[in-house]
């Protein structure tokens, strides 16, 4: 009894980070009379419940998961026949919502270094919406507050951890985002991941040389059937048969468009955190703001067949929007040698692009077509002078207009202003294509400032 009843020893900065030491914590009523001004003793005697509201105040987030001194607290001594020692049950009313996720159903998946952790939801009955994770490995903390919207009518959730570190343990906390939660915890540990790519002088020559002849019978079949080749689609990543399916309406105008086919050029010589905050972020603009996507990274086949450069040379002639992602890597024509995820190419595409807008200038021709941008942990002085008469946006404070640039719709008018879902600063991270791309902006930021990034 005496480690319960005894004051414990905790700081306000062990508090508000929310170790697990800290939970049950303690103080003393000399601390409540420093910090509030008022006297305890008579109240409370010498040691007191934590009083989070009143000290950290009612927005602050330590307050939230702290887990309460019991309620309705009663003592019932128990007959003995051991005259040395007592018997007591205690008894406390218990929290107001009696549920946690259940541990037996939390399941783990691991696919790469990425981890996906899915845990069932808390009955409807209880109209538990919000839900919050703590997870903490080597190096790792990470914060997750989750919302589940009624209308899904799910029953299950996941969330994922990205880029963790093989054979590193991990623990995590689950629990409704209320006050005095039950906390389901976890801990696994990331297997190793065998990222060491196929040579290509490990195939044997048999298959390389079935594979030329299987190539060369082919192309003589397509030569001698001339009149019934088509031509190959080049404008966007989905068959034209999708194409017709994809009609959607913008807010504003009267009848539904064709979504607009969105090119983007970035440089691969900024790492692999960068090129991650690129795939995600076209991954966004496909799936929320009602474009289609051209992205290296999501046709290596095609870039196969056509050549890189020929492969790009296409996208920028037949997109209607040309989106270059501006870095120091797209300014270093020395680090070419870095690349990977284009060839090498993205200092040729920066050029050619360049001499597209000249002459289109030269002819008097609208330049919105091409479109620069830059994210938190770049700047503007990092776009390539060639491309200074190209529209700049800075993501993602100008998210909004980036897709009033994109569907070519004013975002105020008379008596009028317009919000698009999910396409602001403050709101993208609602959805989960925008949470993961928030995620890896975050990552990026943290190397380029770790001075890990060009």
């Amino acid at each position: 009894m005496d480690r319960v009843t005894s004051p414990q020893n905790c700081t306000l900065d062990c508090v508000l980070k929310g170790r697990s030491g800290c939970e049950f914590c303690f103080i003393t009523s000399k601390d409540i009379e420093m910090t509030l001004g008022i006297s305890t003793q008579s109240l409370f005697g010498s040691c007191v419940p934590k009083p989070c509201f009143s000290l950290f105040g009612s927005d602050s987030p330590a307050c939230h998961h702290f887990v309460k001194a019991p309620e309705s607290v009663q003592l019932m001594f128990l007959n003995t026949s051991d005259l040395d020692k007592d018997a007591v049950v205690v008894t406390w009313k218990p929290s107001e919502y009696d549920w946690q996720p259940n541990p037996k159903t939390v399941k783990v998946q691991q696919i790469g270094t990425d981890v996906t952790v899915t845990f069932d939801l808390a009955p409807p009955s209880l109209n538990i919406h919000d839900y919050f994770t703590f997870c903490e490995g080597r190096g790792l903390k990470n914060i997750t507050k989750i919302t589940v919207n009624d209308k899904e009518n799910v029953t299950r959730h996941s969330f994922i951890l990205s880029r963790l570190k093989p054979g590193v343990n991990y623990s995590c906390e689950i629990s409704a985002d209320i006050v005095d939660p039950l906390k389901t915890h976890i801990r696994f540990q990331v297997g190793k991941v065998n990222a060491e790519p196929q040579r290509p002088n490990s195939v044997p020559l048999a298959v390389l040389l079935s594979l030329a002849l299987l190539v060369l019978t082919v192309a003589a079949v397509l030569l001698l059937l001339p009149h019934r080749r088509t031509r190959k689609p080049c404008r966007g990543v989905r068959s034209g048969s999708d194409l017709k399916e994809d009609l959607f309406l913008v807010p504003g105008l009267g009848s539904p468009v064709s979504p607009p086919r969105v090119f983007i050029c970035y440089s691969s010589a900024d790492g692999p955190a960068h090129v991650a905050v690129v795939m995600r972020f076209a991954a966004f603009l496909q799936q929320h703001a009602s474009t289609r996507v051209s992205l290296d990274l999501w046709e290596t086949l095609r870039i196969a067949e056509e050549g890189p450069m020929g492969w790009m040379c296409h996208q920028i002639e037949e997109s209607d929007f040309v989106l270059v992602v501006c870095t120091k890597g797209l300014r270093a024509p020395h680090q070419g040698e870095r690349e990977a995820g284009q060839g090498g190419t993205s200092q040729a595409a920066v050029a050619h692009i360049g001499e597209e807008m000249g002459r289109a200038k030269s002819r008097g021709e609208d330049l919105s077509k091409y479109i620069t941008v830059f994210f938190e942990y770049s700047t503007e002085d990092e776009v390539p002078g060639i491309l200074r008469l190209a529209s700049q946006y800075r993501l993602m404070q100008d998210l909004p207009l980036l897709f009033s640039h994109l569907h070519k719709v004013a975002l105020q008018g008379p008596g009028r202003q317009l919000q698009v879902e999910n396409m602001s600063q403050e709101s993208y991270v609602k959805v989960p294509a925008g949470a993961l791309l928030y995620s890896a902006i975050q990552e990026a930021s943290w190397y380029c400032r770790k001075g890990q990034m060009l």
